[in-house]
């Protein structure tokens, strides 16, 4: 009988063990958990890397990037409902995140979140903050197209005389704030009219995003496009000056051509964590994290002021754009529809 009294508590004292383990183990998951956010980063991953590498270290606290395009996420938050397991978004443009603002996905943000910020930029339904800038050029070839012939209105991509010279990226979501301020600027009809000239004017030059056109552009391929600055900057960068066959203009002073993009970050009204969300919400938008958008080679402008910008980028107070609020490039909703009659996605 004692051998068998003896198998029994051992077999006892293991499942005991065992127990204790994986409560442990469960324990522990939860604690991870609940320190842990999913961000789904419609930025590019580069600039979002480093904000979060820095956080991470200065927190403790364990951010999980999930990227694609802005849109995508968009859609995907939008299918995902209540049971979305991001608990923030962070976009390259200020249209997605209306989107998610108006269907009433995003957490209105408490008022102190605002204390490091500009104001000028984020929206007036404080559902998400303003974090970086940046700003619509022309990009063209030096050795295809004279600085002299270059288009100054954004119009005047539809003339005639630049058929075969344009290049375009109707699928980048960058392209939708210059469509809405196009047709903010001339109405709808003319807009359409003046797209459906534009895309004649580019013949086969279609390309799937800003960074394809800036080097098609670059080497030759194609005269010019329409991108934000900093894909030129961020090209230079990797290939050098030597290699740069390609330089970058404004059009004239407050032109619909030149539109100041604004990239945010808003929390899920569903998320479980909006405490430790606020607090990256918030770290993004201090000094310290507005420092790292400064010193990266994102290429991209500090929203706040109180912070210097790259100093290889151009001063942003000499760029005159064309006055359009964050409420007014609303969720680019017009400008897909522009796109879409244009046959251009």
């Amino acid at each position: 009988m004692k051998p068998r009294l003896k198998t029994k508590s051992s077999i006892g004292f293991l499942v005991s063990l065992i127990f204790i383990l994986l409560c442990f183990t469960s324990c522990s998951s939860l604690k991870s958990t609940s320190n842990q956010l999913i961000l789904y980063n419609g930025q590019h991953l580069q600039t979002t890397q480093e904000l979060v590498s820095k956080f991470e270290q200065l927190t403790g606290i364990n951010v999980e990037i999930r990227t694609a395009d802005e849109d995508t996420l968009v859609n995907q938050i939008e299918q995902e409902g209540k049971n979305s397991p991001a608990d923030l978004i962070f976009t390259e443009n200020s249209p997605s995140l209306e989107q998610l603002s108006n269907k009433g996905i995003l957490y209105t943000l408490p008022a102190s979140t605002f204390k490091n910020s500009t104001r000028k930029f984020d929206p007036r339904s404080k559902t998400w903050i303003a974090v970086t800038l940046r700003y619509s050029q022309i990009v063209y070839n030096k050795h295809l197209m004279s600085s002299n012939n270059l288009p100054t209105d954004i119009l005047d991509f539809a003339d005639k005389k630049y058929y075969g010279k344009i290049g375009l990226a109707p699928t980048e979501t960058d392209f939708q704030p210059i469509l809405t301020a196009v047709i903010k600027a001339y109405g709808y009809q003319t807009a359409l009219n003046w797209l459906l000239k534009v895309k004649t004017n580019a013949t086969n030059h279609i390309y799937p995003d800003n960074e394809t056109l800036t080097s098609a552009v670059n080497s030759g391929q194609v005269a010019m496009g329409i991108i934000n600055q900093y894909y030129w900057f961020r090209l230079k960068a990797q290939i050098g000056d030597a290699a740069m066959n390609s330089s970058l203009v404004s059009f004239k002073p407050y032109n619909p051509g030149n539109v100041i993009d604004v990239s945010g970050i808003g929390i899920l009204k569903s998320s479980n964590h909006k405490s430790i969300a606020l607090e990256f919400v918030k770290f993004i938008t201090s000094r310290e994290g507005q420092n790292i958008i400064e010193s990266s080679d994102s290429f991209e402008y500090p929203v706040n002021s109180f912070v210097k910008q790259n100093p290889l980028l151009p001063k942003l107070s000499t760029y005159k754009p064309y006055p359009i609020t964050v409420e007014e490039l609303g969720n680019g909703e017009g400008a897909i529809r522009l796109l879409r009659q244009a046959q251009l996605i």
